[in-house]
């Protein structure tokens, strides 16, 4: 379980969050495709791979400690039973990690996902684990023109004035999942 935020791009002239809904409505889509067993992945577009490649290093600049993984597309294509070009084209999201926070930030062609696990235990080690994911989408949204909506708040955020508020829910769903853990049976 995590907490996670949605990157988009709004274009020009278009209100956030009706570009939200048409960015639902392609995932929709391609979901479908995929169901389906169509292509649904698309062709491999130069610049959109320097701009995730940018972006990756910018935000590895900005937070050294995001580790970007690599994929061993040898392997993948083995086990998905296509050659290594297919594996390249299929799977070409970039994904930054930083393990001792719990952070994760994957970056696709035209969408972005920040994600954060939870810790209730510590509450300044969760604000510190927010406040990098924060930097993350001002990084992503500054450089990648993205727009962040929290789909645990059900609404797009504007990032210089919302920390509190998602702080808030973010220990709060914290506690929430902890609970839940604890009245499991073991």
């Amino acid at each position: 379980m995590s907490y996670d935020f949605q990157l988009f791009r709004v274009p020009v002239g278009v209100d956030p969050m009706s570009a939200y809904e048409m960015h639902l409505g392609q995932q929709r889509a391609r979901a479908a495709s995929r169901h389906r067993g169509e292509d649904y992945w698309g062709s491999v577009d130069p610049l959109k791979e320097k701009m995730k490649r940018q972006l990756s290093a910018t935000l590895i600049r900005s937070h050294p400690e995001l580790q970007l993984s690599e994929r061993n597309y040898v392997e993948l294509a083995r086990i998905k039973s296509i050659n290594e070009d297919e594996a390249r084209r299929r799977y070409r999201d970039l994904e930054l990690s930083d393990l001792e926070l719990g952070l994760q930030v994957l970056l696709f062609d035209d969408t972005a996902y920040v994600t954060l696990s939870f810790d209730p235990e510590n509450r300044a080690k969760a604000e510190t684990r927010l406040q990098t994911a924060w930097g993350c989408l001002m990084v992503l949204e500054r450089e990648g023109s993205f727009s962040t909506y929290d789909s645990q708040a059900g609404k797009i955020l504007h990032l210089d004035s919302d920390f509190e508020a998602v702080l808030q829910r973010y220990l709060s769903a914290s506690h929430k999942v902890d609970a839940a853990l604890r009245s499991q049976p073991m």
